[in-house]
Protein backbone atom coordinates (compact mmCIF):
# COMPACT_ATOMS: atom_id res chain seq x y z
CA UNK A 1 0.00 0.00 0.00
CA UNK A 2 1.21 3.47 -0.82
CA UNK A 3 -0.40 6.46 0.84
CA UNK A 4 0.08 10.05 1.86
CA UNK A 5 1.54 9.89 5.36
CA UNK A 6 0.93 11.89 8.55
CA UNK A 7 -2.86 11.97 8.21
CA UNK A 8 -5.16 11.12 11.12
CA UNK A 9 -8.01 8.63 10.89
CA UNK A 10 -10.03 7.86 14.04
CA UNK A 11 -12.45 4.95 14.28
CA UNK A 12 -14.99 3.63 16.76
CA UNK A 13 -15.18 0.06 18.09
CA UNK A 14 -16.94 -1.01 14.90
CA UNK A 15 -14.08 0.35 12.79
CA UNK A 16 -16.21 3.19 11.46
CA UNK A 17 -14.53 6.56 10.85
CA UNK A 18 -15.75 9.12 13.37
CA UNK A 19 -14.82 12.17 11.28
CA UNK A 20 -13.10 13.04 8.05
CA UNK A 21 -9.36 12.43 8.06
CA UNK A 22 -7.13 15.37 8.92
CA UNK A 23 -4.48 15.33 6.20
CA UNK A 24 -0.78 15.99 6.73
CA UNK A 25 -0.77 19.59 5.47
CA UNK A 26 -3.71 20.75 7.62
CA UNK A 27 -2.11 23.23 10.01
CA UNK A 28 -4.79 23.42 12.72
CA UNK A 29 -2.54 21.68 15.29
CA UNK A 30 0.67 23.69 14.81
CA UNK A 31 0.29 25.67 18.03
CA UNK A 32 -0.49 22.52 20.01
CA UNK A 33 2.70 20.89 18.76
CA UNK A 34 4.80 24.00 19.29
CA UNK A 35 3.49 24.37 22.85
CA UNK A 36 4.33 20.70 23.54
CA UNK A 37 7.84 21.22 22.15
CA UNK A 38 8.40 24.10 24.58
CA UNK A 39 6.80 22.33 27.56
CA UNK A 40 8.53 18.97 27.04
CA UNK A 41 11.79 20.54 25.95
CA UNK A 42 13.81 20.66 22.76
CA UNK A 43 16.45 18.24 24.06
CA UNK A 44 13.94 15.58 25.13
CA UNK A 45 12.01 15.87 21.86
CA UNK A 46 15.22 15.68 19.81
CA UNK A 47 16.53 12.71 21.80
CA UNK A 48 13.30 10.71 22.02
CA UNK A 49 11.14 11.78 19.05
CA UNK A 50 13.97 12.93 16.75
CA UNK A 51 11.80 15.94 15.92
CA UNK A 52 9.33 18.49 17.28
CA UNK A 53 5.70 17.39 17.71
CA UNK A 54 4.86 20.41 15.49
CA UNK A 55 1.97 19.66 13.15
CA UNK A 56 2.33 15.88 13.13
CA UNK A 57 -0.42 13.33 13.79
CA UNK A 58 -0.12 13.27 17.59
CA UNK A 59 -0.82 17.00 17.71
CA UNK A 60 -3.81 16.53 15.41
CA UNK A 61 -5.20 13.88 17.76
CA UNK A 62 -4.80 16.33 20.65
CA UNK A 63 -6.66 18.91 18.54
CA UNK A 64 -9.57 16.47 18.17
CA UNK A 65 -9.51 15.85 21.93
CA UNK A 66 -9.67 19.59 22.66
CA UNK A 67 -12.07 20.69 19.92
CA UNK A 68 -14.29 17.67 19.27
CA UNK A 69 -14.62 15.98 22.68
CA UNK A 70 -17.74 14.09 21.57
CA UNK A 71 -15.74 12.53 18.72
CA UNK A 72 -12.70 11.91 20.93
CA UNK A 73 -14.81 10.09 23.53
CA UNK A 74 -15.87 7.54 20.89
CA UNK A 75 -12.38 6.79 19.52
CA UNK A 76 -11.38 3.14 19.73
CA UNK A 77 -8.15 3.50 17.72
CA UNK A 78 -6.34 6.14 15.71
CA UNK A 79 -4.67 5.23 12.45
CA UNK A 80 -2.67 6.68 9.64
CA UNK A 81 -4.33 6.60 6.20
CA UNK A 82 -2.31 3.53 5.15
CA UNK A 83 -3.31 1.70 8.32
CA UNK A 84 -6.95 2.45 7.53
CA UNK A 85 -6.62 1.19 3.95
CA UNK A 86 -5.02 -2.03 5.24
CA UNK A 87 -7.84 -2.32 7.80
CA UNK A 88 -10.48 -2.04 5.07
CA UNK A 89 -8.81 -4.91 3.18
CA UNK A 90 -8.28 -7.12 6.21
CA UNK A 91 -10.51 -6.08 9.14
CA UNK A 92 -7.31 -5.88 11.22
CA UNK A 93 -6.36 -2.64 12.97
CA UNK A 94 -2.61 -2.29 13.41
CA UNK A 95 0.35 -0.07 12.60
CA UNK A 96 4.13 -0.17 12.50
CA UNK A 97 6.92 1.54 14.41
CA UNK A 98 7.58 3.47 11.22
CA UNK A 99 3.95 4.61 11.14
CA UNK A 100 4.02 5.61 14.79
CA UNK A 101 7.27 7.49 14.30
CA UNK A 102 5.92 9.55 11.43
CA UNK A 103 3.10 10.69 13.71
CA UNK A 104 5.46 11.47 16.64
CA UNK A 105 4.06 8.55 18.64
CA UNK A 106 7.37 6.62 18.90
CA UNK A 107 10.11 7.07 21.51
CA UNK A 108 13.32 6.10 19.73
CA UNK A 109 15.51 6.32 22.82
CA UNK A 110 13.38 3.85 24.78
CA UNK A 111 12.16 1.85 21.75
CA UNK A 112 8.51 2.12 22.77
CA UNK A 113 5.39 4.21 22.31
CA UNK A 114 6.10 7.86 23.27
CA UNK A 115 4.13 7.70 26.50
CA UNK A 116 5.53 11.01 27.73
CA UNK A 117 3.94 12.78 24.74
CA UNK A 118 0.67 10.88 25.13
CA UNK A 119 0.62 11.84 28.82
CA UNK A 120 1.40 15.47 27.98
CA UNK A 121 -1.55 15.49 25.57
CA UNK A 122 -3.82 13.48 27.90
CA UNK A 123 -4.20 10.73 25.29
CA UNK A 124 -4.85 7.18 26.47
CA UNK A 125 -2.27 4.67 25.20
CA UNK A 126 -5.14 2.22 24.57
CA UNK A 127 -5.93 4.26 21.43
CA UNK A 128 -2.62 3.12 19.87
CA UNK A 129 -3.17 0.27 17.39
CA UNK A 130 -1.37 -3.04 17.80
CA UNK A 131 2.17 -2.82 16.43
CA UNK A 132 3.44 -5.17 13.72
CA UNK A 133 6.92 -5.27 12.14
CA UNK A 134 7.71 -2.46 9.72
CA UNK A 135 9.30 -4.85 7.23
CA UNK A 136 6.87 -7.71 7.06
CA UNK A 137 3.28 -8.60 6.45
CA UNK A 138 1.01 -6.01 8.02
CA UNK A 139 -2.12 -8.07 7.47
CA UNK A 140 -3.83 -10.36 4.95
CA UNK A 141 -6.74 -9.53 2.64
CA UNK A 142 -9.86 -11.26 3.98
CA UNK A 143 -13.04 -12.35 2.14
CA UNK A 144 -14.78 -9.03 2.77
CA UNK A 145 -11.73 -7.15 1.51
CA UNK A 146 -11.73 -9.36 -1.57
CA UNK A 147 -15.43 -8.72 -2.21
CA UNK A 148 -15.02 -4.96 -1.84
CA UNK A 149 -11.75 -4.58 -3.75
CA UNK A 150 -11.28 -7.48 -6.13
CA UNK A 151 -7.91 -8.28 -4.51
CA UNK A 152 -7.76 -12.01 -3.75
CA UNK A 153 -8.32 -13.12 -0.16
CA UNK A 154 -5.05 -14.33 1.33
CA UNK A 155 -2.99 -11.63 -0.39
CA UNK A 156 -0.43 -10.23 2.06
CA UNK A 157 -0.52 -6.50 2.74
CA UNK A 158 2.78 -4.64 3.01
CA UNK A 159 3.71 -0.98 3.17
Amino acid sequence: ISYQMHGLVVVDKGGNPLRNSIIWCDSRAVNIGNDAFKAIGEDKCATHLLNSPANFTASKLKWVKDNEPDVYSKIHKFMLPGDYIAYKFSDTINTTISGLSEGMFWDFKNDTVANFLLEHYGINEALVPDIVPTFGIQSIVDKKGEAESGVAAGTPIYY
